[in-house]
């Protein structure tokens, strides 16, 4: 299998015929390409925005109010206006754990911003997708070890535990690979919605063109920052998810894209 998507060639593991895709797995793909490079973009903009805007709300609030709830309309959309700050401070303090009234605040939004920009022209360019076994190398074991830890840690741990567990079966979602590679499982592809997918593709990008690591996971509380983690502007799922978050209030997308 070898085909291009949207500018992006996409591959699979060492060739292997089980993880050629289907027409309608290659158009999901290729969809989920389109929904990450508009994501990214959504939330340099918004962020981009919400920079200059601080500034101007502390002189003259009424007009800095008006700017943010008449936000640029995309050609040949009518997009219900919406307030930018919301949007942005409601995105960034949940999947990046930013306290407004910190006075590191404009800083960390700052350094997300850059980091944002370098995803945006990575993944607006040319790039390789390999489409990976349902596990990929290494993450069965991983798994399992965080499986155990999350038991030995004592009670309430349960279920985080069997979240690991259940890793082992579904597979990995991704990984990021050498150059300019980013590996997708084959399960995901298949069974994830469009959005999701574009998920995955910008927190692998994310490793490759702006360096972040994986400080954790939404599906582990990161939503909530119920796992006490710290130093989240550095997170790879930070940023695709709080991307997302900007992206879908932006166009108004449902939930579940």
């Amino acid at each position: 299998m070898l085909f291009r998507v949207h500018g992006v060639t996409v591959t699979n593991w060492d060739k292997d015929p089980l993880l050629d895709l289907r027409h309608g797995d290659r158009s999901k793909l290729g969809l989920g390409v389109v929904y990450a490079r508009e994501i990214v973009s959504d939330a340099v903009d918004l962020v981009g925005d919400y920079l200059a805007w601080r500034p101007l709300e502390s002189v003259d609030p009424d007009s800095a109010n008006r700017t943010l709830h008449f936000p640029r309309l995309f050609p040949g959309k009518n997009v219900a206006p919406i307030n930018h700050a919301v949007t942005v401070v409601e995105a960034l303090g949940r999947y990046f754990d930013l306290d407004h009234s910190s006075p590191t605040f404009e800083q960390d939004v700052r350094t997300i911003w850059q980091k944002l920009r370098l995803l945006r022209a990575g993944i607006g360019g040319a790039f390789e997708i390999v489409v990976g076994h349902p596990l990929l190398p290494g993450e069965a074991m991983r798994a399992a070890r965080d499986s155990a830890t999350a038991l030995l840690t004592g009670a309430g741990h349960a279920r985080l535990a069997c979240d690991h567990l259940r890793w082992i079966g579904t597979g990995a979602a991704g990984s990021v690979g050498p150059r300019a590679r980013i590996h997708i499982g084959k399960h995901a592809i298949q069974t994830f919605t469009a959005g999701d997918l574009a998920v995955s593709i910008l927190h692998e990008a994310s490793h490759r063109f702006a360096s972040t690591i994986d400080v954790a996971y939404r599906w582990e509380g990161l939503r909530n920052d119920t796992g006490g983690f710290t130093g989240l502007t550095n997170d790879a799922d930070s940023y695709a998810w709080a991307s997302r978050r900007i992206w879908q209030a932006r166009r108004g997308h449902p939930a579940r894209i």
